[in-house]
């Protein structure tokens, strides 16, 4: 229902300040307006670095690990000791006809999913003064490498699926501090497995630094060409299939239904083969979870800013209401009804209101693009596997806050404005 525009334009001709008059600005409108405006800026900043979390640390989760993996499970001898050590031999994988008419299948019921071929093993690096154990990685495609191609600090990340590359390797920032290598260098890479042990001379093409500590202090990444030769894996062997490309959302529906398929296959006959199939909301929960539990926080800041923002609102209308008891009395007095001046009131109120926002947003916006741009603010990678504080804010974001806010506050004005039905207009006139 439309507001009647009489009390809109009574409500437009009132200053907000004592009596109506030429006077200051009321405390109570001062208090409303600022109450609105923290708020704003609140749960902007909230929602802003609730949102640059999340992508960030998706972004770099998913850079270190595939959406979805498929892999065979390892033999029962690899579980137990043999000739007193742990056989470090990766089991190998082929992109059979079965397998890729399973992805192909997949993606005909909606998914877009890219698969790499890729080989993982465990080896060691060594130099004149110091050794650390790593996991090496090398992919048939440089595509799954992008992430970390835009993460480099120093030297540059070759094309390893290139003959040049075959025995270049790309480190992170901790690895070569530890190890005292720089881009250019030479070290030396041992490989464990069968009870033997294999060197290969590695040349340092390039450092990343991605601040995700987890993964920075243990992954490194070589040809596969390389692994390939020390596992005596043909070459369209590896040992796991990666698949990537689909929305976040729908990585735990496709990984299982890419299971259900591959399960089939071995019931109906077609494949003899049985695959282990995972997901990076699975390998990566940690993250995921505390990306779970600083969405509950926003949820709870949200609420507390929201409870602010109309406890300053209804007191300031409250204030209002008293400050004005004359003109109210007067008006009902001339044949105003209790709805016609609440009306009046509720207008005043949402001008505070919008008065509060915009001042909120004349803060918070020009706040979140400094810290967008500048990264002003740091965090300590250690413990947030990111070096600043991420913000992103949308124009959705933007509308949606205003709009909720703009909604709340009209909600809670209905009760503070009903008080003029109680305030007599003999008496009121008489009021000082």
């Amino acid at each position: 229902m439309l507001m009647n525009p009489t009390p809109l334009f009574i409500a437009s001709r009132l200053r907000l300040s004592r009596k109506g008059q030429g006077g200051g600005v009321s405390t109570g409108v001062i208090v409303a307006i600022a109450g609105i405006g923290l708020a704003i800026v609140v749960m902007m900043v909230s929602i802003a670095v609730m949102n640059g979390f999340r992508n960030e640390i998706k972004r770099k989760v998913t850079g270190f690990e595939a959406q979805i993996t498929v892999q065979l499970p390892p033999p029962a001898s690899d579980m137990a000791l043999d000739n007193g050590s742990l056989s470090l031999t990766p089991v190998a994988l082929s992109v059979t006809p079965a397998l890729d008419e399973a992805v192909k299948e997949l993606n005909r019921e909606g998914y877009a999913l890219t698969p790499v071929l890729t080989s993982m093993r465990p080896m060691m690096l060594k130099t004149d003064s110091a050794f650390k154990g790593v996991v090496a990685k090398g992919a048939d495609t440089m595509q799954g490498l992008d992430f970390i191609g835009s993460q480099m600090v120093e030297g540059t990340m070759p094309d390893l699926t290139q003959d040049v590359s075959r025995n270049s390797i790309v480190i992170s920032r901790i690895i070569a501090d530890e190890l005292d290598l720089k881009a250019g260098d030479d070290v030396q890479a041992y490989f464990f497995g069968d009870g033997n042990m294999k060197v290969r001379k590695l040349t340092v093409s390039g450092v990343y630094d991605t601040h995700f500590v987890d993964y920075d202090r243990n992954c490194v990444f070589t040809s596969l060409s390389l692994l390939r030769s020390v596992d005596k894996l043909a070459d369209n062997e590896g040992t796991r299939l990666e698949l990537s490309g689909i929305d976040d959302s729908q990585v735990t529906d496709a990984s299982r239904r890419l299971q259900t398929i591959l399960n089939d296959n071995i019931y109906t006959g077609r494949d003899t083969v049985i695959y282990q199939v995972d997901n990076v909301r699975h390998r990566g929960a940690l993250y995921y979870n505390w990306l779970d539990l600083l969405d509950t926080n926003v949820t709870v800041i949200l609420i507390l800013m929201s409870v602010v923002a109309g406890f300053t609102l209804i007191s300031s209308l409250f204030i209002i209401i008293l400050e004005r008891v004359n003109m109210i009395g007067i008006l009902k007095a001339l044949g105003a009804s209790n709805s016609f001046i609440r009306q009046i009131f509720i207008a005043m109120s949402e001008r505070i209101v919008l008065l509060g926002m915009l001042a909120g947003n004349l803060i918070g916006l020009p706040l979140l693009a400094v810290q967008h741009y500048f990264h002003l603010i740091p965090l300590d990678p250690a413990t947030y596997n990111i070096n600043y504080v991420p913000v992103e804010f949308t124009i959705g974001n933007f509308l949606w806050l205003n709009a909720g806010v703009l909604v709340i506050a009209l909600l809670v004005l209905i009760l503070p404005s009903s008080l003029v039905a109680k305030i007599s207009p003999a008496r009121s006139i008489r009021f000082e």
